[in-house]
């Protein structure tokens, strides 16, 4: 059970941290942003006729669709969108105290969340290349697999599957683990009968290729609590932020449970430690 609940725990921790860093990401989210952006839309589409940047936003706004769903505030379209916004407040007159001062605030959100989103998306560029590892590391698993337990030990691969990796029951995985290591046994002891003298070397080029994959896995690990730390620096950046410190608080809460879940499930140093100790030497 330890080995399928850490895990478990592991992604619903990680999907609320990532469910709290989208809100914090998206003003539509915000206590009253939606509503003063109707006040602004309004703006826009009375006045881009007139004015080419508006009509311009018009169009972005057209394209991006719903922005309740998330489209970040960055890049270009928050350029625009600054611009527009400006010009909406410097329009609004004495008349319109309320929506001004209303429209200040909004401006300094619609900018905190900007800031944040751009910060957050170079701390997710990271996730791209670590998930390209991971697709590589799993490549080269499946070929080791492939050699060690179907072309070395004739196992199915399949009944591998069946009987290990999906098994729930810790009895019947050890017993499965028993039976494989009974193969093996036998599969050496052949060898040896064969070639007495030089028997040793394929096997123990195969379990080298092993054990490096679990040391290179083990230092990806450490990759991803690296990324994970630089959460924190950007929590702490904005943890101070009139406009999104509650938010920010809520994010390191869960942030917390993250890297606490993650470190008991794959725990970097005792990963590698364990890799590097995998083989008795004789």
């Amino acid at each position: 059970m330890e080995r399928e609940i850490k895990p478990l725990n592991l992604f619903n921790s990680s999907r609320e941290f990532y469910t709290t860093l989208d809100r914090v990401s998206n003003p539509m989210t915000y206590e009253g942003y939606a509503a003063w952006f109707k006040e602004f839309e309004k703006y826009i589409e009375e006045n881009k006729k007139d004015e080419a940047r508006l009509a311009a936003l018009s169009h972005i706004l057209d394209v991006t669709g719903n922005l309740a769903e998330g489209t970040p505030f960055t890049g270009m379209f928050a350029g625009s969108l600054f611009d527009g916004i400006g010009g909406f407040i410097n329009s609004l007159g004495r008349r319109d105290k309320e929506l001004k001062e209303k429209s200040l605030k909004m401006f300094k959100l619609t900018t905190a969340v900007s800031q944040f989103t751009h910060d957050k998306d170079l701390i997710e560029t990271e996730w791209k290349a670590i998930t390209k590892s991971l697709d590589e590391l799993k490549e080269l698993q499946d070929q080791a697999m492939e050699k060690n337990i179907v072309e070395i030990l004739g196992i199915n691969r399949a009944d591998f599957k069946r009987n290990f990796t999906d098994e729930t029951d810790a009895k019947k995985r050890t017993e499965y683990i028993l039976k494989i290591s009974k193969i093996a046994e036998n599969k050496i002891a052949e060898e040896k009968a064969k070639n007495p003298e030089n028997w040793k070397q394929d096997y123990y080029n195969e379990m080298v290729a092993v054990q490096n994959l679990k040391i290179r896995f083990g230092t990806l690990t450490f990759r991803i609590m690296e990324n994970l730390d630089k959460y924190k620096t950007l929590i702490n950046k904005y943890k101070n932020d009139e406009n999104l410190k509650d938010r920010v608080a809520q994010l390191d809460l869960k942030l917390d449970l993250v890297r606490n879940s993650f470190e008991s499930t794959f725990n970097p140093q005792d990963y590698i430690k364990a890799s590097n100790e995998m083989y008795i030497v004789e």
